[in-house]
């Protein structure tokens, strides 16, 4: 499955990818995220995993 949203935001790249890389956070800024628990270690990247609870929505997922 794909999903993708466009949203444009009025901050540099930088600024941006710095706060949707602390995915233990999204809790506290998205009403829909309940949980964020990495599922490797080291920085996120291309090929990390999550495992993302939105019981709102969706049974908790890996992303």
């Amino acid at each position: 499955m794909e999903q993708s949203t466009r949203i444009d935001v009025e901050a540099p790249v930088q600024q941006v990818w710095q706060v949707l890389r602390e995915v233990e956070l999204w809790p506290e800024w998205a009403p829909t995220v309940t949980s964020v628990r990495r599922l490797d270690d080291g920085p996120l990247a291309v090929g990390s995993r999550v495992r993302v609870g939105r019981p709102r929505i969706l049974r908790p997922s890996t992303w």
